[in-house]
């Protein structure tokens, strides 16, 4: 049985182990008993040379390791050597500050690898990874010096409603076990420097020289929508624009992603080194050293590391000359990230990253073709950017439940000018030592940046911008991915001909069952949230009508996201029992988002901006 892309199997294989692991609860004493059975039938196989049986063998292995391995890092970070020291009570903490981010303008976050806790007088040597916050003008900190921390440990918040996100599932997918509870931020102060890598002293030394030379070149608004395109640093962006940028589809400009490494790859290796003349192996070998740079300046997110990997191959392969395989690059990509931690499978950002790349390869191959009318570089730009989309739509519609068409024409206008954006960002960074040339190049970027932020608000405006949508089943998602498959092979594949109207007929059956021909429900269901300050009650009465009691303080838009969660298009009675700020904050984004049948009002008198929006 020949396999055309064997490492693409094999990672496919191990991503269903790893799903499986996510989705099913076994013993590790039964997993290790299984595991060592399939090695022996699987050399038993070999020995007896039926390639077709140990391949299946071999199949089952790595299902089973995929499994093995997520049950393994998930059991390490959530009930790993701190679990005993967790809701205890204060403890004193030794480790070393193994990254800083801020998260808002007025906090920064330090996450520490632990070494030692000291607990009721006895020390405990403890290696784990734990995240501290505290107010940025007080946080005078470094990568690499020694804190000592007094304060409670206390584990992560997992999902509080019904198909709420899971604080702990997200911390979990960059190893972080424990949260640290200060009560004042003269609990944790530095005791000494650690010995520390000097590539990322060189790392946080160039991040920060280039944070202090978009602040010193550009006005603050300019500055902050660079500062997240170049290093994804979003705290800065002011609420309407961050919100604009989602609604119109291009949110990802602002998460560092392939197209940032590969924007910073082709300014160097096909712009500046080649301006220099530089031969091409040592203008690939630079640059293949700064993608890496830039992968840890802005903190090795999952796209990032996937693009880097990529692109050093394909550098790799350019110094070589061999030939470059996208897909079994990609798998490759993949595999080396689910490795180090197999919970990244459930990151968003490593589900768009690589949806969007493995959509443009496959699909824009298809689409080009069909845009012979136009010349080639918009109809290249249209390809990729439709290919792109269709390969996010559903998974976008499924964490964030946004639909955004309106995405294939913004990203036309949006991508060339973050390109250029990206190339005066980082040419002002590199000339910063000669301040005229710097401000020249700033102020050229300065304009761009106002028209790239005009554009984006103009998009927002668009019909076809910003809708909410339910969240879509993982079955209909799918399908989805099932159906463009079988229509890009419908004129190749005679079975897929046939498929295509009988799964057709099939999904159609299945949508119309379950929105027309539901078995009705005979019992009244009654979800108390929680909202955070004040209170929430949503009714689901036996004949598929609702009734939403209170929406609290709104502060983390929970109720919009458990009700698209839900499934909920309508509620049909919507009641205030007082309009107090902590009761009526949270119905204001209900009313703009849903359709309501009733409102329900005590008519208590009482004034407050919150109560004359709703």
């Amino acid at each position: 049985m020949r396999i055309r892309y064997p490492l693409v199997a094999i990672v496919l294989v191990y991503i269903l182990g790893i799903i499986l692991g996510h989705l099913l609860d076994l013993s590790l004493p039964s997993l290790l008993s299984i595991l060592a059975f399939l090695l022996i039938l699987f050399f038993l196989a070999f020995w007896r040379k039926k390639p077709t049986i140990s391949t299946l063998f071999l199949g089952n292995l790595l299902l089973l390791t995929g499994f093995l391995y997520h049950d393994i890092t998930l059991e390490r970070i959530t009930r790993g050597e701190i679990t005993p020291f967790l809701n205890k009570g204060w403890v004193e903490v030794l480790g070393t500050i193994d990254q800083l981010s801020e998260v808002k303008k007025d906090r920064i976050h330090l996450i520490i690898k632990t070494e030692k806790i000291l607990s009721r007088k006895k020390e405990f040597p403890v290696k784990s990874r734990i995240r501290v916050s505290l107010p940025k003008a007080k946080a005078s900190f470094n990568y690499g010096e020694k804190v000592r921390i007094r304060g409670g440990l206390i584990p992560p918040p997992g999902a509080r409603n019904p198909g709420g996100f899971s604080y702990q599932n997200y911390l979990a997918t960059q190893k972080i076990s424990a949260l640290v509870n200060l009560v004042v931020n003269e609990q944790i102060k530095k005791v000494g420097e650690a010995r520390v890598n000097p590539f990322f002293r060189i790392v946080f030394y160039l991040r920060k020289h280039l944070i202090e030379t978009i602040d010193h070149t550009l006005p603050p608004l300019e500055g902050s929508v660079l500062k997240g395109i170049i290093l994804g640093r979003r705290e800065e962006l002011p609420s309407p624009l961050r919100q604009a940028f989602i609604t119109t589809g291009v949110a990802h400009v602002l998460a560092v992603s392939g197209l940032h490494v590969g924007l910073v790859a082709a300014f160097f290796h096909y712009g500046l080194f080649r301006l220099l003349r530089l031969p091409n192996k040592g203008s690939a070998l630079l640059t293949l050293l700064i993608i890496i740079l830039y992968c840890f300046m802005t903190g090795c997110r999952p796209p990032v590391v996937r693009a880097t990997i990529m692109f050093g191959l394909f550098l790799t392969a350019s110094c070589l000359g061999r030939k470059r395989e996208v897909y079994t690059t990609l798998a490759l990509a993949a595999l080396v990230i689910l490795l180090i931690n197999p919970l990244t499978l459930f990151n968003v950002g490593f589900q768009l990253s690589f949806a969007a790349v493995l959509s443009i390869l496959y699909l824009y191959p298809r689409i080009w073709p069909r845009l012979k009318f136009l010349s080639s570089y918009p109809a290249g730009l249209i390809s990729v950017s439709l290919a792109a989309w269709m390969g996010v739509a559903p998974l976008i519609a499924y964490h964030f439940n946004y639909f955004t068409p309106v995405a294939i024409l913004a990203n036309l206008v949006v991508v060339p000018l973050v390109m250029v954006v990206v190339a005066l960002g980082f040419l002002t960074t590199i000339f910063s030592f000669f301040l005229p040339l710097a401000q020249l190049f700033s102020s050229c970027n300065w304009l761009f940046l106002t028209i790239l932020i005009k554009a984006i608000h103009l998009f927002s405006h668009f019909p076809g911008a910003g809708i909410r949508v339910i969240t879509p089943s993982l079955f209909f998602i799918g399908l989805y991915y099932l159906g463009i498959v079988g229509i890009v092979n419908f004129r190749r594949s005679p079975l897929v001909r046939k498929i295509i109207p009988i799964g057709a007929l099939c999904l159609i059956a299945i949508f119309i069952w379950g929105n027309i021909f539901t078995s009705q429900d005979k019992l009244l269901k009654v979800t108390f949230l929680d909202v955070g300050q004040g209170d929430s009650i949503f009714i689901q009465f036996p004949d598929r009508k609702s009734m939403l009691i209170d929406g609290g303080d709104g502060r983390f838009d929970i109720l919009p996201s458990y009700l698209w969660d839900e499934r909920i298009r309508k509620i049909d009675y919507l009641i205030l029992t007082h309009p107090h700020a902590d009761h009526v904050t949270g119905l204001i984004n209900v009313l703009f988002s849903f359709k309501i049948g009733e409102v329900w009002d005590s008519g208590q008198e009482f004034t407050s901006p919150e109560y004359e929006k709703f």
